[in-house]
């Protein structure tokens, strides 16, 4: 997992989003890693404008949703059956919003002049 220094605003809060769905389906350890991502999104914030604030409050409320979406969509998947006759329309679901989710991040981390440093593969914990 990339420590939090070497990850971007916008990755940080979609990682925030992630632990409130995580401590809402009782994942342990959820809690500590939500309070620290928060803390750590707050150091970052202080320096952003009121006019700046509003765009990117806009942004995250949109990420939230998007990232609510697909994480429904994954856990669907995860639900059923491979043969299952739906499976590819909850597949596309997820693969659409992921997709949405990641422009998201992009654009938090643009309005935050974080362009092109966005890390995005993956970072599986073992």
């Amino acid at each position: 997992m990339l420590p939090i220094e070497r990850k971007t605003t916008g990755f940080l809060i979609d990682e925030w989003i992630t632990s409130k769905f995580k401590v809402e389906d009782g994942v342990e350890g959820a809690t500590q890693r939500n309070v620290g991502l928060s803390d750590a999104i707050a150091t970052r914030m202080k320096s952003v404008s009121v006019s700046g604030h509003k765009a990117l409050d806009e942004l995250i409320d949109k990420l939230h949703l998007v990232s609510r979406e697909c994480w429904d969509a994954q856990d669907k998947i995860c639900l059923l059956d491979y043969q299952h006759p739906r499976i590819g329309v909850w597949a596309k679901l997820a693969q659409d919003t992921n997709a949405k989710r990641t422009a998201l991040i992009r654009k938090i981390d643009s309005v935050l002049g974080e362009e092109g440093v966005t890390a995005l593969e993956k970072t599986y914990k073992e």
